[in-house]
C-alpha cells in the first residue's frame, strides 16, 4: 500500500510555502495596480528564484526558494509655484514668498460666500 502523497509541482514543496509566497507577492501586485497613485498599465513582475544545491556525493539536494515582486513606484506630484511678495507682520517689510498656482482666483467668493485666500510659503532664510 502506497501511503505517500505525490507532489504535482516543485512549487508545492515545503508544505506549499513557495506557493504561499507567490500568492503573497501577487497580493502586493494587485494592491499596487489598484493604488490610484501608480500607473495602472505598466508592468509588474513576480520573480521566483530557485537555488538547488547538493552534497559532494551528488545526493540530498536542497532547494532555496526566493519570491520577490517588482512594483510600480508612486507617481510624482508636481506643484506649480510662483513668486509673490508679502508684508512681514512684525516689521512691515516686503518678503519674497511662493504661492501655489491655482485655478481659483485670489479673493474669489464661492457659492457658500467664503472668500478664497491663497496660502503662501515663506522660506526661512538664515
Amino acid at each position: 500500500m502506497n501511503t505517500k502523497k505525490k507532489k504535482k509541482s516543485i512549487l508545492e514543496m515545503g508544505n506549499g510555502s513557495i506557493l504561499e509566497k507567490v500568492d503573497r507577492e501577487y497580493g502586493k501586485v494587485l494592491k499596487n495596480i489598484q493604488d490610484p497613485n501608480t500607473d495602472p498599465v505598466k508592468v509588474r513582475e513576480i520573480t521566483i528564484k530557485l537555488k538547488i544545491t547538493a552534497d559532494h556525493e551528488r545526493k540530498n539536494p536542497s532547494i532555496l526558494a526566493q519570491v520577490t515582486s517588482k512594483l510600480q513606484p508612486v507617481n510624482p506630484i508636481k506643484v506649480n509655484l510662483f513668486d509673490v511678495e508679502v508684508l512681514d507682520q512684525e516689521t512691515g517689510e516686503a518678503i519674497k514668498a511662493q504661492q501655489e498656482a491655482s485655478d481659483i482666483a485670489s479673493g474669489q467668493i464661492n457659492i457658500d460666500g467664503e472668500i478664497h485666500v491663497p496660502e503662501v510659503y515663506i522660506p526661512h532664510l538664515n
